[in-house]
């Protein structure tokens, strides 16, 4: 704020001079920046002010001589108009002397101490930029130039082109001749380029052997590690390698000369910026050699050798070599007890850095009394507000928030908060790591208003107090990304990734482990995204650079591997994830505790891998092992054993073991009901999975509330256009149309599919799947061409977005091939059938039920064409599947159980289907709740069966049985009831019972009017068999106009040949041909063959019965 404040001050004084002497003085360090500055101010002022650049020459600097010289070339400004001349070049002028010449910047003050005068001639802004080094001798040495100015405008950067006077102190007492004509208030700063200049003329005549330069060298190194730490440097790199190439040169002359003194010392520092820069192979060997010297030199108990053994173990715990990192923290420790007062605060980071390691290894109950000691020994040695007081309680917040105790760590996160606002200024660093920490802690807890407020302070903070490219600023923006992309506000997460990552490039070595972490997590949002074509490279990058950068069985190369498996799973892709899943397990075997967190979640997601590939049976013991790690590791009620029994659950229900996954969905909810606010979007999806398995099981009545609530809660934690959101309206949408209740349904599915297409690209999968579920509601409601329509959107889009053998490939193939079988086009359905069952023969296991399931879709098909030796051996081979995949009672078996039978039915094989149909209803008996529509469904099969055997007497009561459920599974205007009324009414018309079954089919009529639209094909079929019962009653003009509507239904709700209106046609028929009026009945017989020829071929049944219909109309017409 300040330096724009400057920037506006020295616009006005630009644009406000006209033609008179302006001498305005712009300070800045940053070359960069002030060149920026320059730009900014040029373009503003042009065309109106020309603006001029001139540089000082550095031999002879002066400022007079500089601008007569540009004045002298250029006819606008000897015409003396307004203008800016920008006056550079003061920030490379030497301030010691050398080679016996007045330092240059002396030169400088002295032709502008006589410049004030000269100047008049020039009625032009003159902007002269220096350094902040050159400040103090502006005012003292040119006092009559100073005193002439207009304004001073002071542009704050990080960078420092010049040394503080504490950094330089040692040098005076090496070269006092450097210093003998210096004033003290001179020396206040020291360039850097001095200082380069300084040490080079020092080595050519002291020659590069001598002693003195072992600790200047050391103290230079010190110098340009502390600016690359400072960030006051412009090239990160290039100062590193400096400060490198100085301790490189310390050790190497006292290793030559035998200088022992200060070898560890250096040694180690090296090191360090080794470790800092991610160079841990160069820094392993000097932090042991520092040890060994110090062992001899000093006293064993000395805590400098603590010192040393607390850096190693530092790097070691860096790499992930845990087991050679505890030996040495309890070495320091013990050194550390021994050698000092038992408060003293070195004690204190001793016992936190091993309580650190102990908790990266998950062994918290270790962990939790040392950083509590470390506590109460800085209470007692250090101040009440010392920062390394608010360091150690920021530690032990970060321990229980990892542990998921929430109410206990935020105190603590706030406290060091306090500290830190009291002990340091407003803008330091330190600051911002504690506002960043319990940012962290809100917005695992879902307070994302409240983390966001503090991540964007925390960046503020850093922004102010270190350099624009600081690593530090990296990590921060990189968390606010991750905030945002928990919320689904891709948008403005993307950039902050991009720009973490374009400062780790610019300030890190390119195999610095947290590039790999930015990639990563940039790659993370891109799968979040279904752009996977992008996310692969970058997950990659990252592991490539982690394998560099890291030991091989590092904890980091597992998490990486770990999410290259998890995209790999999304596209499909599980061979590829599979040995990814493994590598990334092997290596937390060998890297952490046997009970470590990482691990259960690393068992977890290959359990999820097994699931999708229906290895179910693999799956469950991971699962279980990962739900007793947690168990082990972790609080009762910590959210990660939430999800682990969320999982097990999820697998449960998708093996229709119920009973089992019920209580694992209620004490996962439990769980997060005590470990997270009340409007957490995790609580948000156990009650939606446990609605799921309600659903499931047909227990609408108690699923709708817990969808409900979980999308309240969405609608609170998260943006209105937040994905989740549209998961979980899509799931009440679902559970609406299973009741039959469409016109609730059909706006959720909409907006679920609006919220989508807001915050996801347009070809994801999510997308996808939710226009396949509206068109899935549209097929149910006859609304064939707005379904059809949306099932080609939702393949287009998995073809662009998912691999092109995606099982969702498969299903959305399979989905719009049923809608083709619903409207009897059938040779368009069956090459996406058999295109679907290939994908899954090619991508899935052999037994995956969802093969099963596209097998049984495609003999269902052949049924429908009375290809039934076809459709017989892939009824048989989805049972097959079904019975290895599944349990012996899942209600899947039970289902196609139920269609072989009604594929026997068809063929009049009454025997064998017969026990078919009853083994489907006992799995269903046992699997689902007593009132469960699908039992309904197979009694009312067996009744069929029966009936057609003509054994009513059996048929009745299971007839009535599946009524009486569906009124209390369903709503009492459900499609299914009416199907169900029908059936029993179809019974007594067989049985010539007609009173009681004219009732049930107008019930049944009134049903789907209600429910479905006026042109619906079930209510086609509901008038036809009320027409039939007329008809059989003799009842002829009752049911002509009902035949009559049920064609015209049928010729706008159906392509113009399907089954459906063929056999309405002959109804009709039938009736004319009963009333003699046969020249009216032979056309519409004709007709109706005609479209069974087409739709069903030759030899199916019904056109040989139609067939025989019309052979006998023509008898009785010739009789």
């Amino acid at each position: 704020m300040q330096n724009q404040n400057n920037y506006d001050d020295l616009i006005v004084s630009l644009e406000a001079n006209y033609r008179s002497l302006n001498i305005l003085i712009a300070m800045c360090d940053d070359s960069q920046y002030r060149e920026e500055i320059i730009q900014k101010y040029e373009t503003e002022l042009s065309p109106n002010i020309p603006c001029y650049r001139v540089e000082l020459a550095k031999g002879e600097p002066s400022l007079r001589a500089a601008i007569s010289q540009l004045v002298e070339t250029d006819e606008y400004l000897q015409a003396k108009k307004q203008a800016v001349i920008t006056v550079t070049g003061t920030e490379g002028l030497r301030f010691l002397a050398f080679d016996g010449e007045k330092p240059e910047q002396e030169k400088f003050f002295g032709y502008l101490q006589w410049t004030r005068e000269a100047l008049r001639q020039f009625p032009f802004s003159i902007v002269l930029w220096v350094t902040f080094q050159m400040e103090p001798n502006l005012s003292k040495k040119t006092p009559d130039f100073w005193a002439w100015r207009k304004g001073v405008f002071r542009f704050i950067s990080h960078h420092k082109k010049a040394l503080p006077s504490q950094d330089v102190a040692f040098l005076p007492e090496f070269f006092p001749e450097r210093w003998s004509e210096v004033d003290e208030d001179d020396s206040h700063f020291l360039p850097v380029a001095d200082l380069q200049e300084l040490i080079a003329d020092i080595e050519r005549k002291k020659g590069e052997k001598d002693a003195s330069l072992v600790t200047l060298y050391g103290n230079l190194g010190n110098i340009f590690a502390r600016r690359v730490e400072r960030g006051e440097c412009e090239n990160y790199q290039e100062e590193a390698e400096k400060a490198i190439g100085y301790y490189q040169k310390a050790i190497a002359l006292q290793q030559e000369l035998g200088v022992e003194e200060e070898l560890a010392t250096h040694l180690n520092n090296l090191a360090e910026l080794y470790r800092a820069l991610g160079r841990y192979s160069e820094a392993e060997p000097l932090y042991k050699q520092a040890i060994e010297i110090d062992k001899i030199a000093l006293p064993q108990n000395h805590p400098s050798l603590a010192t040393d053994l607390n850096n190693l173990a530092l790097l070691y715990k860096s790499q992930g070599r845990y087991s050679e990192a505890e030996p040495l923290y309890k070495q320091a420790i013990e050194i550390d007890k021994i050698a000092l007062p038992s408060n003293h605060p070195s004690l204190a980071t001793d016992l936190n850095n091993l309580a650190g390691l102990y908790e990266f290894q998950g062994r918290y109950s270790e962990a939790e009394p040392l950083y509590k000691q470390a506590i109460e020994i800085d209470k007692i040695a250090l101040p009440s507000n010392h920062p390394s007081l608010a360091t150690d309680l920021n530690n032990l917040a970060g321990l229980y928030e990892f542990q998921g105790r929430y109410s206990e760590a935020e105190p603590l996160y706030k406290q060091a908060i306090e500290i830190d606002k009291i002990a340091l200024p407003s803008n330091h660093p330190s600051l911002a790591t504690n506002l960043n920490n319990l940012a962290g802690l809100y917005e695992f807890q879902g307070r994302y208003s409240e983390a966001e407020s503090l991540y964007l302070q925390a960046i503020e903070i850093v922004k102010i107090a270190l350099p624009q490219n600081h690593p530090s600023l990296a990590t921060h923006l990189n968390n606010l990304a991750e905030l945002y992309r928990a919320q689904g506000r891709y948008s403005e997460a993307e950039p902050l990734y991009k720009q973490a990552i374009e400062i780790d490039k610019i300030t890190l070595p390119s195999n610095h482990p947290s590039l790999a972490t930015h990639l990563n997590n940039l790659a993370g949002l891109y799968e979040s995204q279904g752009k996977y074509s992008e996310a692969e490279p970058l997950y990659k990058q990252a592991i490539e650079i982690v394998k560099i950068s890291l030991p091989s069985n590092h904890p980091s190369l597992a998490t990486n591997l770990n999410n290259l498996a998890g995209l790999y799973k999304s596209q499909g892709k599980y061979s590829e994830a599979e040995p990814l899943y493994k590598q990334a397990i092997e290596i937390d075997k060998i890297a952490l505790p046997s009970n470590h967190p990482s691990l259960a979640t690393d068992l977890n997601n290959f359990a999820e891998l097994y699931r999708a590939q229906g290895r179910y049976s693999e799956a469950e013991p991971l699962y279980k092992q990962a739900i007793e790690i947690d168990k082990i590791a972790l609080p009762s009620n910590h959210p990660s054993l939430a999800t682990d029994l969320n999982n097990l659950a999820g697998l449960y229900e998708f093996q229709g073991r119920y009973s089992e996954a019920e209580p694992l969905y209620k004490q996962a909810i439990e769980i997060d009901k005590i470990a997270l606010p009340s409007n957490h979007p995790s609580l948000a999806t156990r009650l939606n999975n446990f609605a799921e398995l309600y659903r499931a099981q047909g227990r609408y009545s108690e699923a709708e509330p817990l969808y409900k609530q979980a999308i309240e809660i969405v609608k609170i934690s998260l943006p209105s256009n937040h994905p989740s959101l549209a998961t979980h309206l899509n799931n009440l949408a679902e559970l609406y149309r299973a009741q039959g209740r469409y016109s609730e349904a059909e706006p959720l599915y909409k907006q679920a599919i609006e919220i989508d297409k807001i915050a996801l690209p347009s070809n994801h999968p999510s997308l996808a799947t939710n226009l396949n579920n509206l068109a899935g509601l549209y097929e149910f409601q006859g609304r064939y061409s707005e379904a059809e329509s949306l099932y080609l959107q939702a393949i287009e889009i998995v073809k662009i977005a998912l691999p092109q053998n995606h099982p969702s490939l498969a299903t959305h193939l399979n989905n719009l091939a049923e809608l083709y079988r619903a409207q009897g086009r059938y040779s368009e359905a069956e090459p996406l059938y058999k295109q679907a069952i290939e994908i899954d023969k090619i991508t899935l296991p052999l037994n995956h039920p969802s093969l099963a399931t596209n097998l049984n879709n495609l003999a269902l098909l052949y049924k429908s064409l009375g290809r039934y030796s076809e459709a017989e051996p892939l009824y048989k081979q989805a049972i097959e599947i079904v019975k290895i995949a599944l349990p012996s009672n899942h209600p899947s078996l039970s289902t196609h159980l139920n269609n072989l039978a009604g594929l026997y039915e068809s063929q009049g094989k009454y025997s064998e289907a017969e026990p078919l149909y009853k083994q489907a209803i006992e799995i269903d008996k046992i699997a689902l709740p007593s009132n469960h529509p699908s039992l309904a469904t197979h009694l009312n099969n067996l009744a069929g069966l029966y009936e057609s055997q003509g054994k009513y007497s059996e048929a009745e009561p299971l007839y009535k049985q599946a009524i009486e459920i569906v009124k209390i599974a369903l709503p009492s205007n459900h499609p299914s009831l009416a199907t169900n009324l029908n059936n029993l009414a179809g019974l007594y018309r067989a049985q010539e019972r007609y009173s009681e079954a004219e009732p049930l089919y107008k019930q049944a009529i009134e049903i789907v009017k209600i429910a479905l639209p006026s042109n619906h094909p079930s209510l086609a079929t509901d008038l036809n068999n009320l027409a039939e019962l007329y008809r059989s009653q003799g009842r002829y003009s009752a049911a002509e106009p009902l035949y009559l509507q049920a064609i015209e239904i049928d010729k706008i709700a159906l392509p113009q040949n399907h089954p459906s209106l063929a056999t309405h046609l002959n109804n009709l028929a039938e009736l004319y041909s009963s009333q003699g009026k046969y020249s009216a009945a032979e056309p519409l017989y004709l007709q109706a063959i005609d479209m069974f020829v087409q739709t069903l071929g030759q030899e199916h049944p019904h056109t040989q019965i139609v067939r025989e219909n019309l052979q006998r109309c023509r008898q009785q017409q010739q009789s």
